[in-house]
């Protein structure tokens, strides 16, 4: 039986509409198309530094080299591909939700460490939210002010605060009541 040899792509993300792109064997940096494929990473990530060193304006694409998924994977993913590409659909979502509100793309992803509450304490009702943020490229204070039948609750374990409930959801308008 043939051992399946790992192939390895090119990817970024679109710095304006936040979609994932491939470099393709027509040599472009595209959304659709056949992906120009690669025997190892770092022949991938050569070529990738190499595209980054010849047009700089590939930069805000974030570009990296990603192995390719075999297609009987696509087929019958195993429980860990398909956590894998929950994963990403849940990525994509959260960006195009980002996008909405911001007004621009989202071209990276944060990981924040954050330790999880093991027990905590209820501080009260959270009667308003005032937060800074950038939209459509002006920086500005928004404040919202919870309805009493919206109003989370704020709890800490003594070194961060969470809120928990209520009855909201963050929209392109902002935090709105429901």
């Amino acid at each position: 039986m043939n051992a399946q040899r790992k192939r390895f792509v090119i990817v970024g993300r679109s710095p304006k509409t936040g979609a994932r792109m491939y470099y393709t064997v027509s040599g472009t940096i595209a959304t659709r198309g056949r992906s120009r494929k690669f025997s190892s990473v770092d022949k991938a990530w050569f070529i990738a530094r190499r595209l980054l060193k010849l047009h700089p304006q590939l930069r805000d694409y974030n570009l990296f080299a990603e192995e390719l998924r075999a297609v009987d994977v696509k087929k019958n993913p195993s429980g860990f591909a398909r956590a894998t590409q929950a994963y990403a659909r849940e990525l994509d979502a959260q960006a195009d939700k980002f996008s909405a509100f911001t007004g621009h793309a989202a071209t990276h992803v944060t990981k924040f460490k954050k330790p999880p509450m093991k027990a905590a304490f209820a501080l009260g009702n959270l009667l308003a939210v005032e937060y800074r943020a950038t939209r459509d490229g002006v920086s500005d204070r928004y404040r919202h002010e919870f309805r009493k039948s919206s109003q989370p609750l704020l709890v800490s374990d003594g070194s961060q605060l969470e809120v928990v409930g209520g009855r909201f959801q963050v929209t392109d308008r902002g935090i709105e009541d429901t």
